[in-house]
């Protein structure tokens, strides 16, 4: 089955660097400026835009992965750094998003996340389309900063025989990890 749409952003620019963005399909508008020494940082720049669309559509995308058999994780807190650096034209560009992502409930009361943790980027319509581009690694953690997936500081691999104290078994990425 296909399916498409359009989604629409219109700037228009005020001066120099500064924009306004209406989002077609919402009353919705914005102002976007670029930090200085170029724009008069106003508004949030194309770089943080960016991040905030990837962080939007991963924390979208986990809510629903967890909620769906699991008790809602509300309220989520999600931070998404955009990494800059230059290119070999030295060209000034994104090498890697970072999104770290806490949930608003600890894993002895979510249950077993996974499942939702494993699948939610395949529903992530934003971050699947930049990542084919630029890196997007995640981290989230629990309300009590237990680590249930880690890609910024490395993959979690659990101990030789160690399995999951929540049910989930061995090599299960939940955090929930007792040797």
């Amino acid at each position: 089955m296909s399916e498409s749409r359009t989604d629409a952003v219109t700037l228009t620019q005020i001066e120099r660097f500064q924009f306004k963005a209406n989002f077609d399909g919402s009353n919705t508008s914005m102002i976007l400026d670029e930090p200085a020494p170029h724009g008069k940082n106003t508004g949030p720049s194309p770089d943080q835009l960016l991040c905030a669309a990837v962080a939007n559509c991963m924390s979208d995308a986990l809510f629903g992965a967890i909620s769906r058999k699991n008790p809602d994780p509300s309220p989520l807190t999600t931070t998404a750094t955009a990494l800059l650096g230059r290119n070999e034209e030295n060209r000034l560009r994104i090498q890697t998003i970072e999104v770290s992502i806490k949930l608003g409930k600890t894993v002895a009361e979510l249950g077993d996340l996974s499942q939702p943790i494993e699948r939610f980027e395949n529903f992530c319509t934003v971050a699947s389309s930049v990542s084919r581009g630029i890196p997007v690694k995640v981290r989230i953690s629990d309300s009590e900063g237990t680590i249930l997936k880690d890609e910024i500081g490395g993959d979690l691999t659990p101990a030789e025989g160690a399995t999951c104290s929540l049910g989930g078994g061995p090599g299960c990425m939940c955090g929930a990890v007792t040797d």
